[in-house]
C-alpha cells in the first residue's frame, strides 16, 4: 500500500464507525496531532473521532488519490442531509 492507499483506507475505516480498528491499524502509539478542538495526544483525538462516529453513524467519504502529490483530498458527508466538508490530508499522520 501506498501512503494514498493508507490514507484512504484510515478515513474508510474511522468513517464506517471502525475508528478504534483504524487507529491499531494505522496510527502511532505516540502519535500527536494538530486539532485545536481536542488534546494533542493521540486518545484525545481517538475519543472525538468515536464520539463522531456514535453521533454521525451513516457518515461517508470520498476521496479523490490523485488531488496532491503526497496526500490526497476528498469529502466526507456526516449523513444524509448534513454538510459536506472538504478534506485536506496532505500530512496524514499514520504510520506508513
Amino acid at each position: 500500500m501506498d501512503k494514498k492507499e493508507i490514507a484512504v483506507s484510515f478515513l474508510s475505516l474511522a468513517s464506517s464507525g471502525r475508528v478504534g480498528e483504524a487507529y491499531e491499524k494505522y496510527v502511532h502509539p505516540d502519535f500527536r496531532h494538530h486539532n485545536p478542538y481536542f488534546k494533542g495526544d493521540r486518545e484525545s483525538l481517538l475519543k472525538g473521532m468515536e464520539e463522531s462516529a456514535h453521533q454521525f453513524p451513516h457518515k461517508e467519504v470520498r476521496s479523490n488519490t490523485s488531488a496532491r502529490r503526497w496526500g490526497f483530498g476528498g469529502r466526507t458527508r456526516q449523513g444524509p442531509i448534513k454538510a459536506r466538508y472538504a478534506l485536506d490530508c496532505t500530512h496524514p499522520y499514520l504510520s506508513f
